[in-house]
């Protein structure tokens, strides 16, 4: 919801109803936002502030449209308060290729970042400049990583979501809920194709 001028993306324990219950959800319940139109080459930028919890605070592109083309490009997903406290300080950055025409294999090329903070302690500028052939991630300006595109050329969705990564973040303490991930804005500038 939107409250002093964030967008608030709330990660609380909540009993759900038996039909997620039966789907094998359970005990939390989180949300997503994302963009109905989408967009190719260009910088992205959000003012956020991950949630100080061991629910994700992310900020990612998709594009799931096409059965044969699925991509996504994660400008960051953050653990803001883990099992362990350096990962507190990992900005994990990562992009996706989920399928291909006539090829279904999974592609991956992920790296992190190790922030001189806790990353949930206060806002930050996070960007990401994706041009036709490279790729790069920003924290308050400065490059923290540059990485060949090979293969995202399809417009995408920007998406804010928070999520459980048990397996990777840890079990959240439920002392810690609700946790609340804030997007102060988010923006945009568009690269014709090159």
């Amino acid at each position: 919801k939107l409250g002093n001028g964030n967008l608030n993306i709330t990660f609380r324990k909540q009993t759900l109803p038996e039909k997620y219950v039966a789907l094998g959800y359970k005990d939390y319940s989180s949300a997503m936002v994302r963009t109905n139109e989408r967009g190719m080459y260009g910088y992205y930028e959000a003012r956020a502030k991950p949630m100080n919890s061991a629910g994700s605070s992310a900020f990612w592109l998709a594009w799931t449209g096409l059965p044969d083309n699925a991509t996504e490009i994660d400008i960051f997903e953050i653990g803001g308060k883990t099992r362990n406290e350096a990962f507190d300080r990992l900005y994990n950055m990562n992009a996706h290729v989920w399928a291909r025409p006539q090829n279904d294999q999974h592609l991956s090329s992920g790296s992190t970042w190790i922030a001189p903070w806790r990353l949930a302690n206060t806002f930050h500028v996070y960007g990401f400049d994706w041009q036709p052939e490279t790729l790069r991630w920003y924290v308050d300006g400065v490059l923290v990583r540059e990485a060949k595109n090979n293969y995202w050329h399809f417009p995408m969705q920007i998406v804010f979501d928070s999520e459980a990564m048990w397996d990777w973040f840890g079990v959240v303490d439920d002392a810690d809920l609700p946790s609340v991930f804030r997007i102060d804005y988010v923006r945009v500038w568009t690269r014709s194709e090159q």
